[in-house]
């Protein structure tokens, strides 16, 4: 049997075609299809089970802990076939590929379907979306080097399911077949496709996606550099936190400078730029470092604030300690200082304002 899992959100206007042309692809197959859909409000779900009257269709409703590769997960251990395809519902994955696909794993574990295999593909892109989609793909090409795989972020693929533990696999981002890939020693081949435009419902493609990826790729980069997975993520998230305070700096500096042009005392010119700053670091690690906090916007602001006041009395006695009392090179002292602020910052915004 084939099990083709198509995670969903919001795609109700596609599935009948989508459903349709399956069908017409594994015609007199054994073949069943498991839509897992992510709560949708546009009754998605619903169309689905409508649907199921005239096409082998299980359908799946994940209430929380939303995302499209905690759904192709859940569709791997619903499924009942020994070869499974992934693709999306949206139309833009050509269903007609999928027996192309099926046939490549008869010499291999898994048929990845490629954009970029052959130059005729993406000829009608615009020069922005080639340039958007091929440097996207550079990172994660770095970390899974040697491996030789012309679009390691498609979505659109198959794999002989006792060739995949599932077991390992780290539902993290967007891009599942990076952390298949990376999870286990599979033979791999291409089949080229040309991507479809899509017809109705609106891209998921945003800035969450967009650090959701990153992050995986870094956590896919320490883990292959021998850290664990959870070690791996908190320095990913140490570096995002590293990088938004490095922002800051630039922010605290502009106020700071406009303040004393304006003839305020240094003192409170570095009040005002110390709160800009802290205004902007909350903002930017709220949305991108601990983007998947729960906790409440006061609480989350309260403690940061707090912390980070801390910090800043950290910097300030590393400096007095360091230059005033051991006469370090005041450079030298600066930036111990500026880390040891760091450490309190990043381990406190972590364990108490955002965890």
């Amino acid at each position: 049997m084939i099990s083709v899992i198509t995670p969903t959100y919001n795609e109700k206007k596609n599935l009948e075609q989508l459903f349709h042309k399956v069908d017409n692809a594994l015609n007199h197959r054994d073949y069943e299809i498991l839509l897992v859909d992510d709560d949708s409000p546009d009754g998605t779900a619903e169309k689905a089970e409508e649907l199921s009257q005239d096409y082998p269709v299980n359908v799946f409703v994940r209430e929380k802990d939303h995302g499209l590769s905690q759904s192709v997960i859940k569709g791997f251990e619903e499924a009942k076939g020994d070869q499974i395809v992934v693709m999306d519902a949206d139309l833009q994955h050509p269903p007609e590929k999928i027996p192309e696909l099926i046939q490549k794993l008869s010499g291999s574990d898994i048929a990845v379907g490629s954009r970029f295999k052959e130059k005729d593909s993406v000829e009608h892109w615009k020069l922005s979306r080639k340039i958007i989609n091929r440097g996207a793909a550079i990172p994660a090409k770095i970390v899974m080097y040697p491996m030789r795989l012309s679009d390691p972020m498609s979505g659109f693929f198959a794999f002989n399911k006792d060739a995949v533990d599932s077991e390992n696999l780290d539902p993290e981002g967007f891009k599942i077949l990076l952390e298949i890939l990376h999870c286990n020693d599979l033979d791999i081949e291409e089949v080229q496709f040309s991507f479809g435009e899509r017809k109705s419902g609106d891209s998921k493609l945003g800035l969450a996606e967009i650090v959701e990826y990153m992050e995986h790729v870094g956590s896919i980069l320490f883990n292959r550099l021998g850290l664990t997975r959870p070690q791996s993520k908190r320095l990913v998230n140490a570096a995002e936190f590293m990088g938004v305070g490095a922002t800051g700096v630039l922010v605290n500096s502009v106020i700071f400078l406009a303040a004393i042009q304006n003839n305020f005392h240094y003192s409170i010119a570095g009040g005002l730029a110390f709160l800009g700053a802290l205004q902007w670091n909350f903002f930017w690690n709220r949305e991108i470092t601990f983007s998947k906090s729960t906790k409440s916007f006061k609480h989350q602001y309260t403690y940061f604030f707090l912390v980070n006041l801390g910090g800043f009395a950290i910097y300030e006695i590393l400096l007095f300690v360091l230059i005033g009392l051991l006469n370090v090179w005041e450079p030298a002292a600066n930036i111990a200082a500026i880390f040891g602020g760091f450490l309190l910052n990043f381990f406190g915004s972590e364990k108490l304002a955002f965890e």
